[in-house]
């Protein structure tokens, strides 16, 4: 009754009420009502409540690695098509996939509470990104505001050397993002103090050279 079902096998067999099945045998067997099934490709997806389900992963089985909303919590979280998880995106397999060059692309932002670790990292600095540009001298922006600490990361659980994001802010508001004791843990921007401090070093530079030539 009101239900959709696209693909080879799509809801083939006691498709519930008012479901989508999109994708090859997606919602195979008893596809819950008011459910949602994308399936890239696989077997038989199902699962056992009114929610999302979306199987990106190609792989044989449709048993590991969903994205499933979870209408209790009202996340997107991982696992099996039963909704294992039910607290938010804990963990997530990408073993299964081969892209292109072994290189995974996301067109947006990405978000981490834990730490990221790469051979390298670029950062996009396309001039056509970027309007307003101009130099600063360090009469107005200068390290002498910044307070270098040493501290240790309750994160990571490493001591470690940086600065406070509250502390930066109080002098370079742009190069932070979110308030003190907000809700959001604060951020920092340090490759923009790269900026300040090659400047810097540059001025220093000219002004031993002046001194040199007296």
């Amino acid at each position: 009754m009101g239900s959709v079902a696209i693909g080879y096998q799509a809801g083939y067999s006691a498709q519930g009420a008012y479901a989508v099945a999109i994708g090859y045998q997606a919602g195979y067997s008893s596809q819950p009502a008011n459910s949602i099934m994308l399936n890239a490709s696989g077997v038989g997806m199902t699962g056992n409540t009114a929610s999302l389900y979306v199987n990106p992963i190609v792989q044989t089985t449709a048993q590991t690695n969903l994205l499933y909303y979870d209408t209790v919590g009202y996340v997107v979280t991982t696992g099996t098509t039963s909704g294992a998880l039910s607290t938010g995106i804990i963990t997530a397999s990408l073993n299964t996939i081969t892209p292109s060059g072994g290189t995974l692309v996301l067109n947006g932002g990405m978000t981490a509470t834990g730490s990221i670790s790469a051979a390298s990292f670029n950062t996009t600095s396309d001039y056509r990104i970027k309007t307003a540009v101009r130099d600063f001298s360090t009469d107005t922006i200068t390290v002498d505001t910044l307070r270098p600490r040493f501290y240790h990361n309750e994160v990571t659980g490493k001591d470690e050397v940086g600065f406070l994001a509250h502390e930066v802010q109080e002098a370079y508001p742009f190069l932070t993002t979110g308030e003190k004791d907000g809700e959001q843990n604060q951020s920092l921007n340090y490759q923009g103090i790269i900026g300040i401090l090659v400047r810097e070093i540059q001025e220093i530079k000219q002004r031993l050279a002046v001194l040199e030539k007296q």
